[in-house]
């Protein structure tokens, strides 16, 4: 995939932050950002609405009693794997 700069973040920055964003995490600005990028960059949105429906079907599909420990593990693991 081509590393675009659209709405000032490149597709590496828009993508390390689809988490967050799919949490409602982001603060305004950032939103603004992510928001434009993908309205300017076709790579983006597509994966974006690829992983979007992922883990909505993920979410779906986990109790939410587990869920809960289920995403404390995967999110430990994912910082370890970023450190």
């Amino acid at each position: 995939m081509d590393e675009r700069t659209i709405g000032g973040l490149r597709c590496s920055q828009v993508l390390e932050g689809l988490d967050r964003y799919m949490d409602g995490l982001l603060g305004p600005a950032e939103l603004t950002a992510v928001t434009a990028h993908v309205q300017g960059c076709n790579n983006c949105a597509a994966f974006g609405e690829a992983y979007g429906r992922v883990v909505h079907q993920l979410r779906a599909a986990v109790p939410v009693e587990l869920g809960a420990g289920v995403m404390a593990r995967l999110d430990a693991r994912l910082a370890r794997e970023r450190e």
